[in-house]
């Protein structure tokens, strides 16, 4: 993805705002929305719009801490990269994941008996809390234990009212049976009094004692049958609590043989909106389908469906710690995204997608984060195959040692890796960038393993232009030295060139010279022996053609030697001269050579060989 940071100015930001206020920042045109804010509370916003130079907004809420003057950064998402989708993917894959990552959170913490879960899709399901179910699975028991309290600690009282019921029936009847009694005794006794009325004034205190029994007899007889009913009562009132009793009794029964049911859907305890396992399928609610996925079960991430978490041991992504798979278009339809984190460091956050159109899952990415990305710096090896476009400098502190460690572990700031030695690789160039290239440095192994490798210098349509390879150096053009006011003087060194030999040199074969090549046709040396003779020639003719004494000043030629053509009327001053010799077409009797003495032009007496 073609981008780059930026982090010029600072920020305010207030929680739970979308508004973002620059401070010293120049946002507009360099923001769009799409990219990527890193929020002084170090987590990740998609920038929505960026209307003005200290303005931006964000897609969703920031949700750090309110605070001024913070630094921040934004990676800028150049949308003709294919990486842009793969950013945007990648986004919509972390809001996911953090929506599932607060259902889990609402799921334990909520204090609410119901929460709801989201879909991809952005579709809400109504689940019980965690709290919520732990409740109600309380009250169930709360029930359980009043119905076992019934049947158990109730059975003392059932026995009791059964023995009294008992005790009433039997009273009843021998009450019954006592009032009979008494009935036929007063009966015979009205009989013997009318038997006996002869006899009645005998009998008279006989008679009202037996008329005193009977009516203490009818007496007993009316309280016998008071308490027969009164039994009675209790008997019915008795049976009614039998019959709760054995309800209770029926309703533990029936809560007992309905175990497997409570297990799954909690009806048996009377909770009725608790979801099944069917259901928690459907409405892809992320499940422990399993105690671990490790290499000795024959189990493996390549196996998880989505809706799963649980522990990986290294299996497919090589990470040892916690892991979700989600998404897709169903449970077991495929499409689905896993990811997969380290749990001794910390640090590796790996994921992929399934693409089930071509029965493959995709390769797994490592995510970059705060653990192990810095936007400063870091100390991670990184590999990189696309662009990265800087905006600033690209500083480093290299190590610095002897020259000749420049092949052993001292490192550069920059290395290329030239595996061809057949190929130039460039280590950089300039570009006007969309319009013409500027210069670039290429190195070239020189074909071969044992041959000597050469760096070249390109500049504007020209390559080649500068050439160096072991200690030699070509160039396509002219080269000229620095500016230098060098004095001609015994012991002065100064100079704008210098062509040196080996130290300590000595003789023909070690003399210090310049060369000059009409290539294809002539070429010469202009050299310094190391005794001042310097003179021209070697290469394409003889040595010392021409050359000349320093140390006396005297001059050797190996041909003839040709002065100034002039004419009287052209020769120079003889003052300016001295010593000067010249040939002039005009002299006294033709063509002469002529000398100056410093005063005049002077014609020497010649005679012909």
């Amino acid at each position: 993805m073609d981008s780059s940071w930026l982090r010029q100015g600072a920020v305010n930001v207030k929680q739970g705002s979308t508004d973002i206020v620059g401070v010293g920042t120049l946002w507009k045109g360099q923001i769009t929305a799409g990219d990527l804010f890193l929020g002084p509370d170090g987590a990740w916003y998609e920038v929505a719009a960026a209307a003005a130079d200290t303005s931006l907004q964000l897609r969703t809420s920031y949700t750090g801490a309110t605070a001024g003057n913070q630094p921040y950064a934004v990676v800028r998402n150049f949308t003709a990269q294919p990486w842009s989708d793969t950013a945007s993917r990648l986004s919509e894959m972390v809001l996911l994941w953090r929506m599932t990552l607060k259902g889990f959170n609402d799921v334990l913490c909520s204090d609410a008996p119901t929460v709801t879960l989201y879909d991809e899709a952005g579709a809400g399901f109504p689940v019980m809390s965690w709290k919520g179910a732990d409740k109600a699975i309380k009250d169930a028991m709360a029930s359980i234990e009043t119905a076992r309290k019934v049947v158990v600690d109730g059975s003392a009282d059932l026995l009791a009212y059964r023995d009294a019921a008992s005790a009433s029936a039997k009273a009843a009847k021998t009450s019954q049976d006592a009032s009979g009694v008494s009935a036929a005794a007063a009966a015979n006794s009205l009989a013997a009094v009318r038997l006996s009325e002869s006899n009645v004034a005998a009998s008279l205190a006989t008679v009202r004692d037996l008329q005193g029994k009977a009516q203490a007899s009818q007496a007993a007889a009316d309280a016998s049958a008071k308490a027969a009913a009164s039994s009675q009562a209790a008997a019915a009132a008795s049976e009614a609590k039998l019959k709760d009793a054995s309800a209770a009794v029926e309703a533990a029964k029936q809560i007992a043989t309905t175990k497997a049911d409570k297990a799954t859907t909690l009806a048996g305890y009377g909770i009725t909106d608790a979801a099944g396992k069917a259901e928690l399928r459907d409405w892809q609610v992320l499940q422990k389908r399993r105690g671990r996925l490790h290499a000795d079960d024959g189990t493996s991430l390549d196996q998880v469906i989505s809706g799963e978490m649980g522990f990986n041991y290294g299996t497919s992504s090589g990470v040892y710690g916690p892991y979700l798979s989600f998404g897709g278009l169903g449970i077991d339809s495929g499409y689905n995204c896993q990811l997969n984190a380290d749990y001794q460091a910390g640090v590796v956050l790996k994921f992929r997608t399934r693409n089930t159109d071509a029965n493959r899952w995709n390769e797994w990415r490592s995510i970059w984060h705060s653990g192990n990305l810095n936007p400063v710096t870091t100390d991670t090896e990184q590999t990189i195959t696309a662009i990265k476009t800087h905006t600033a400098r690209i500083a480093s502190s290299p190590p610095g040692d002897g020259w000749g460690t420049w092949t052993g572990d001292r490192w550069p700031s920059l290395q290329v890796n030239c595996p061809d030695t057949a190929r130039a690789y460039m280590v950089w160039r300039a570009t006007e960038w969309g319009n013409r290239h500027l210069a670039a440095m290429d190195v070239h192994g020189g074909g071969g393993a044992n041959t000597a490798p050469y760096v070249s210098l390109h500049i504007a349509g020209l390559y080649n232009a500068h050439v160096w390879q072991r200690g030699d150096y070509a160039a396509a053009g002219t080269i000229s030295t620095g500016q230098l006011n060098s004095a001609m003087a015994y012991n002065d060194g100064s100079c704008s060139l210098q062509v040196r030999n080996e130290q300590g040199g000595a003789g023909n074969d070690a003399v210090a010279a310049i060369a000059f090549h009409c290539q294809g046709n002539f070429a010469t040396k202009l050299a310094l022996r190391h005794d001042g003779i310097i003179g021209i020639g070697g290469w394409s003719t003889t040595p010392w053609r021409w050359y000349v004494d320093a140390r006396n000043g005297n001059m050797v030629a190996a041909g003839v030697v040709n002065v100034g053509f002039f004419t009287r009327a052209t020769l120079p001053a003889a003052s300016s001269t001295p010593s000067g010799i010249a040939y002039i077409s005009d002299g006294p009797n033709g063509p002469t050579h002529v000398f100056s003495n410093g005063q005049k032009w002077r014609v020497p007496a010649l005679t012909d060989l």
